[in-house]
């Protein structure tokens, strides 16, 4: 079972789970609905209720919107058939933050992983994961999805009790025909005039969600990896949101934007996409599942069903990503959980990928947490040793086997 709550009216976020600007969007006349949330934006305080159990959003085939129950062909996910459901039902307090990071839940819960675990899964949706921490860090929170920030590892040296379990975005390239859901996108204009890579962006302008973010780290590797400085573009504070009209005004030439709105300005003619930022990224860690310590300890048991059925449905996610498997189901789900309404938007847009195996990438901790202290937003180096328990993905791996 899985409950939704929402505390805080949510804008655009990163998938990284960084806020982005609060005002709303200013979109173009044009425009179509679904541009007023990104990928990762926290679905609308109208859709705060427990998902659907049969999503069939309009236009979808009847088949694709009843996602199969966790023993049927479409749902193993996994290699290894899971053990018995458990006899005790237990209760996990879970900090989401909305759309696309949270894709994992919404498939673990319409696809019975969690009733398969005996997890009663209750979720508050917040504008970043720096909202969870004072909650995790106090017990009201138990788990939930976060993505590499300063104030994440600034709350860490101030002894914040967190610990990252498993990465759950993951940058990747499976497919180059395929472009991921972020890309650095230059105005319609500019690229009829020849600026058409992202070598060619020297002197111009160009928009990120957040100074000192993840996502300014992903533009830095991105000029470097095409022998270009920070220094020979003009970086300009733009949130997700106001992308589009930004672009669109002449405010500013190019952006590191993510999807829908990559999409949705290609097909409104306001930009064109030049640069994968996959390309550069490859191995990157967007996102991950945190517990808090408390939960850790007072609670492990829940700790390891949590972890199984979120791999399980990361491994079934990943099997809609790359290889296509139950495709329409896999857009049926998101289009029932998310504010992306348009099933032929989620077919057009860039993918998403997730770890498969519950593992960390531990020198992605180090390395942004360096452009942290470089940038000036974090303090001192936290130990990456110190913030990980990878008991919880080792259990996952042991039991599940490796994804295949």
């Amino acid at each position: 079972m899985l409950v939704f709550r929402r505390v805080f009216v949510a804008c655009a976020i990163a998938l990284v789970g960084s806020a982005c600007s609060g005002a709303p969007p200013a979109a173009p006349a044009a425009q179509p609905t679904a541009a007023g949330a990104a990928s990762s934006a926290a679905p609308s305080p109208a859709a705060a209720t427990t998902p659907p159990s049969s999503p069939a959003p309009s236009g979808s085939p009847s088949a694709a919107a009843s996602p199969a129950p966790s023993g049927s062909p479409s749902a193993a996910a996994s290699p290894a058939a899971s053990a018995a459901t458990p006899s005790t039902r237990l209760t996990v307090q879970f900090g989401g933050l909305g759309n696309i990071p949270d894709r994992a839940l919404f498939a673990a819960q319409q696809l019975g992983y969690f009733d398969e675990q005996n997890l009663d899964v209750q979720v508050t949706t917040f504008q970043s994961a720096s909202q969870m921490i004072p909650l995790m860090a106090t017990g009201k929170l138990d788990a939930g999805n976060g993505g590499s920030s300063p104030a994440f590892f600034n709350a860490l040296n101030q002894g914040i009790p967190l610990k990252i379990v498993s990465d759950v975005t993951v940058v990747k390239r499976p497919d180059p025909s395929i472009h991921g859901a972020q890309q650095i996108v230059v105005r319609k204009q500019l690229y009829d005039q020849g600026v058409t890579t992202l070598a060619d962006l020297k002197g111009h302008s160009i928009a990120i969600n957040t100074p000192g973010s993840l996502n300014q780290e992903q533009l830095d590797d991105s000029l470097r990896a095409v022998g270009l400085s920070p220094d020979d573009v003009q970086v300009q504070t733009v949130g997700f949101n106001d992308m589009l009209t930004a672009v669109t005004n002449g405010g500013v030439d190019a952006a590191v934007a993510l999807e829908p709105f990559v999409t949705l300005g290609q097909q409104q003619n306001i930009w064109v996409p030049i640069y994968d930022v996959a390309d550069a990224t490859l191995g990157q860690t967007a996102e991950w599942l945190i517990y808090s310590d408390d939960f850790i300890k007072n609670n492990p048991e829940a700790g390891r069903r949590l972890i199984l059925a979120y791999t399980k449905a990361l491994r079934w996610l990943e099997d809609a990503e790359v290889k296509n498997e139950h495709r329409d189901q896999e857009i049926a789900i998101l289009t029932a959980n998310t504010s992306v309404k348009d099933p032929n938007l989620y077919a057009a847009m860039g993918r998403s990928y997730g770890e498969t195996d519950a593992r960390i990438n531990m020198d992605q901790l180090t390395r942004d947490q360096q452009f942290y202290i470089q940038t000036g937003g974090q303090k001192q180096l936290v130990d990456p040793s110190q913030i990980v328990d990878t008991s919880f993905g080792d259990y996952a791996r042991q039991t599940l086997g490796p994804y295949q």
